[in-house]
C-alpha cells in the first residue's frame, strides 16, 4: 500500500514534478479518449497503467507530493491538476487535504468538478485502496448540494444506480444537483417513478434540465415521442451557446452539446424532416459526428463536399468509412504536411477526393437512403444481421470512437444494459468477457 511506505530519502523534485505533470497529462488523454480514433482498449489499458504509476509516484512522496500537486493546480488550474490533487487527497487518512481542495473546486465548478468526479470514480474502481467510502458519504451531505452532485455523478460514472438519491436530487433547488439527478436516472434498472420524474423534467424552465431529462429518457428507450423534440430543442440551444463561448467555458458546453447531439442522431429515424435543418446549423466537426451516428447514407454527398476542406477532410473520410465500411486503400490519398489536421482526427488517412467520389458514384446503389447503417451494414432490421456481431467486435477491437458507437447501439437494442466505457480498461475487459464470452 502506498500509504504504508516511508520515505528514508528526500524525493528528487524534478522527477516528482514530472510525476505530477504526467499524471495530469494522462488523465487528460483518458478523459478525451471517447473521441479518439487511435486509442483502443489495449492502448487505454496502457494509459491506465501509466496514470496509476505517476499517481503512485506523487503519493509516495507524502507531503511533498501533495505540495507539488497543489502548486500545479495553482499554476495551471485545470481539471487534470484537480484530479491529481483529489487522488492524493483521497489517500490521506483524515480528509484535511480534501477540505483544502474543496473551496478551489467550489469556486470553479465548471472547470474543476470533473477532476474530483473522476478521482472518486477512479479510486472507487480499485477495491481495497480507498479507506473511506467518500462517494456514499458525500451523497448524504445535504448541506453542500454541489458536493452531493459531484458524488452522485461519480456514482453514475461507476455504473452504480442510486435511484432514491437521484430522484431526490431532481427535486433540489440547486441546478448542479438537479442536473446530476436527471443524468443519473439514465442508468438502467430503475422504476416507473424514474420515468415519471424524467417526463416532468421535460417541462423544466431551464433548457439544461430539459436536455438532460430528454437525454436520459432516450438512453432508457422510453417515451421517445416526447423526449426527441425536447432533445432537439436543447441541442439547438447548446449549439448557440457554444458559438458564443470562449476560453475555458467552451469545453463543458462542447461536451454537453456533443453528448446530446449523438443521442439525437442515434434515435432520430432516417428521413426525419428536422434532420436537414439540424445538420445545416451544426459546427463543422459536430456535423461529421452527427452523420456518422445517424447512419443515413443520404448525407454521403455532404461528406464528399467536406473533403474539399483541409480542416474537414480526414474527419469526413472517417465518417464515410463509419457509414459505408469502404476500405481506406480504396479512397485514401497521400497526406502532405500542410494538410495534416490537428485535433480529434489528426493522424488519420487523408482522402483522395476524386477517388472517393468515383467510388461513391459506382457504389451508392448498395447504400439506399433512409436506412441506418454502420460500416456498410444495415442496423435497422431491413437486412439480415451479419455475423459476427459488429458491435461486439468493435467493443473488443475498435478504437474508442468505434467502441462508443458500438456501446450506444448495443444499449439502443438492450436498454436495460450498460456498457461502461469510463471504467478502467481492466474492468472493461472483464465485463466484456463476462457479457459476451459466457
Amino acid at each position: 500500500m502506498i500509504n504504508a511506505l516511508r520515505m528514508d530519502v528526500q524525493p528528487i523534485l524534478p522527477l516528482l514534478r514530472r510525476h505530477v505533470e504526467d499524471a495530469a497529462f494522462y488523465w487528460e488523454q483518458r478523459d478525451r479518449s471517447l473521441q479518439s480514433p487511435h486509442v483502443d482498449l489495449a492502448r487505454l489499458q496502457h494509459f491506465d497503467r501509466l496514470l496509476q504509476a505517476h499517481l503512485d509516484g506523487v503519493a509516495v512522496a507524502a507531503d511533498q507530493g501533495w505540495d507539488e500537486a497543489w502548486r500545479a493546480l495553482e499554476r495551471w488550474g485545470g481539471a487534470g491538476e484537480a484530479f491529481v490533487c483529489a487522488s492524493i487527497g483521497l489517500l490521506h487518512p483524515d480528509g484535511t487535504r480534501l477540505q483544502a481542495l474543496w473551496p478551489v473546486i467550489e469556486g470553479h465548478p465548471q472547470r474543476l468538478a470533473r477532476g474530483l468526479v473522476s478521482a472518486l470514480a477512479w479510486y472507487a474502481s480499485r477495491p481495497g485502496t480507498l479507506p473511506t467510502p467518500w462517494i456514499e458519504h458525500w451523497m448524504a451531505q445535504d448541506k453542500v448540494p454541489l458536493l452531493k452532485a459531484i458524488a452522485l455523478r461519480a456514482a453514475a460514472c461507476c455504473g452504480w444506480p442510486r435511484q432514491a438519491i437521484a430522484l431526490e436530487a431532481c427535486r433540489a433547488e440547486t441546478a448542479a444537483l438537479r442536473l446530476a439527478g436527471y443524468r443519473a436516472l439514465a442508468l438502467p434498472g430503475g422504476s416507473p417513478a424514474d420515468i415519471e420524474v424524467l417526463r416532468n423534467g421535460l417541462a423544466e424552465a431551464d433548457p439544461r434540465m430539459r436536455g438532460e431529462a430528454a437525454c436520459s429518457l432516450s438512453l432508457r428507450g422510453q417515451e421517445l415521442h416526447r423526449a426527441l423534440p425536447v432533445l432537439l430543442e436543447a441541442v439547438g440551444d447548446a449549439v448557440r451557446q457554444l458559438g458564443e463561448a470562449q476560453g475555458v467555458d467552451k469545453r463543458p458546453l462542447e461536451r454537453r452539446a456533443r453528448r446530446w447531439l449523438l443521442q439525437a442522431a442515434l434515435h432520430l429515424p432516417p428521413g426525419h424532416p428536422q434532420v436537414p435543418g439540424l445538420v445545416q446549423g451544426l459546427p463543422r466537426l459536430l456535423t461529421l459526428d452527427f452523420i456518422a451516428w445517424h447512419g443515413d447514407c443520404a448525407y454521403v454527398p455532404l461528406l464528399l463536399e467536406a473533403m474539399d476542406d483541409p480542416a474537414m477532410a480526414q474527419g469526413a473520410l472517417w465518417a464515410l468509412q463509419t457509414l459505408t465500411g469502404v476500405p481506406s486503400e480504396w479512397v485514401a490519398g497521400v497526406r502532405t504536411p500542410h494538410e495534416v489536421l490537428s485535433g480529434a482526427f489528426a493522424g488519420l488517412p487523408y482522402p483522395d477526393v476524386a477517388q472517393a467520389r468515383s467510388w461513391w458514384a459506382n457504389s451508392q446503389g448498395h447504400f439506399p437512403p433512409g436506412q441506418r447503417r454502420v460500416a456498410g451494414q444495415a442496423v435497422d432490421g431491413s437486412e439480415p444481421p451479419a455475423a459476427p456481431d459488429w458491435r461486439i467486435r468493435w467493443l473488443r477491437e475498435g478504437c474508442q470512437r468505434q467502441r462508443h458507437l458500438a456501446a450506444a447501439h448495443w444499449r439502443r437494442a438492450h436498454p436495460d444494459t450498460f456498457i461502461n466505457l469510463r471504467q478502467p480498461a481492466r474492468q472493461q475487459w472483464a465485463a466484456l468477457e463476462q457479457s459476451f464470452d459466457a
